[in-house]
């Protein structure tokens, strides 16, 4: 339920980001407290109280966490918000965030490559202990601290490669929505690799990695064989514990999708700057909605009404494909040309040791660092239950 929304003048927000600690320790400990007060806040909360009477017991808790993740995750990135909300990304500015992830993509590639040789046992590394720990730096990338810096050459390449393209119809091609390894190993009967990103098969090709991808997987297995250790020993606790069953549960369960967040919000928030950030979090979802009919005509025809130079359609296309060919050569071209300052901004954040402020909108990151923390003490219970030392030399 939508309630009448009201201006708000962040100026006085009061987690700028010049009160934000800027030293790591610090900034870590801040939001660490400020997760504790909003959660404080919403148990003491007689709105929320209220609100959450109509619905079943059975996850109310893990609403809640989510929630307070989700406000921490808006004031982590509230800028991005605020200017969903007033409207001033201009185009040159998209074009650099969407060159930003192409920077990502060339990050991810080169991490995946470190995973094969990492599952063969050829490299360590003290922040990955389990397989899952790539997923989780996959999904946090830019803070990678052991990933090789980028080099002009691998900018390069990532430039020719969206020069290469000619298929509007494939999406954003430095997009690598997973980097899962059983996925993006899986072969065809032909033996070709099904969901192998362009962008890897593209990197290989020219950097001379495919034999990488022949290094066995030793790794993988072993986890397998831990974590159906754990399971199976989960199953046995469960049944000797199963308790008398609770009478059956007549309220609806909450949801977990993004709306249902939001209408929590709209009922029980009180402060009127994440009110406000929330709204932004509206638009948010809804370009996300749009932009995922891309084919549609009017996005494609909105970019070429806005280029910087002429734009040439394919006289040998139907109209329509024509002008989706365009759009998107145009936009991988604007990509390509704002990669180098883009480059020159992560080379100086290497040297200067900055971080990049995150962009998890969704507290991905928190929830992969969940599932990292509880995969990595089953694989642990596991190795002691199989009377095996209890780390990860395995």
């Amino acid at each position: 339920m939508k309630k009448n929304r009201v201006s708000v003048n962040f100026d006085h927000f009061p987690y700028r980001k010049e009160l934000i600690p800027e030293d790591k320790v610090e900034y870590e400990k801040f939001f660490k407290k400020l997760a504790t007060q909003f959660a404080t806040e919403l148990k003491e909360s007689e709105k929320v109280k209220s609100y959450l009477e109509k619905y079943s017991d059975h996850n109310k808790e893990d609403f809640i966490k989510r929630y307070v993740d989700w406000k921490v995750s808006l004031v982590k990135s509230y800028n991005y918000y605020i200017g969903l909300l007033s409207e001033r990304e201009s185009l040159e500015l998209r074009y650099q965030n969407l060159a930003t992830e192409a920077l990502k993509s060339i990050l991810k590639k080169k991490l995946f490559n470190m995973e094969l040789q990492w599952r063969a046992g050829q490299i360590k590394f003290d922040e990955v202990k389990i397989s899952f720990d790539f997923m989780y730096w996959h999904q946090n990338i830019l803070a990678c601290p052991f990933i090789p810096m980028i080099t002009q050459e691998e900018i390069a390449l990532m430039k020719s490669f969206l020069l290469s393209l000619n298929d509007p119809y494939m999406g954003y091609p430095w997009e690598i929505l997973t980097s899962d390894y059983d996925h993006v190993m899986k072969k065809s009967e032909t033996g070709h690799y099904i969901y192998m990103p362009e962008w890897y098969e593209y990197y290989d090709s020219r950097m001379g990695t495919n034999l990488l991808l022949l290094l066995p997987d030793k790794k993988g297995p072993k986890e397998e064989m831990y974590l159906e250790l754990a399971r199976e020993k989960q199953k046995e606790s469960t049944t000797v514990k199963k308790a008398k069953p609770k009478p059956p549960e007549k309220r609806p369960m909450l949801s977990g999708f993004s709306n249902s967040y939001i209408e929590f919000a709209r009922e029980t928030e009180t402060d009127p700057y994440i009110l406000k950030l929330f709204d932004g979090m509206e638009i948010h979802l809804r370009k996300i909605d749009s932009e995922s009919g891309n084919m549609e005509l009017d996005g494609p025809i909105s970019t070429l009404q806005n280029a910087d130079r002429p734009v040439y359609l394919d006289s040998q296309l139907v109209w329509y494909k024509a002008i989706h060919k365009a759009a998107f050569q145009y936009e991988n071209l604007k990509v390509a040309e704002a990669l180098d300052p883009v480059y020159e901004q992560y080379i100086t954040y290497k040297e200067l040791g900055f971080s990049y402020e995150s962009d998890d909108r969704h507290d991905l990151i928190g929830t992969f660092k969940m599932i990292q923390d509880k995969w990595r003490d089953a694989i642990l219970d596991a190795r002691e239950m199989n009377g095996e030392p209890r780390d990860f030399d395995y």
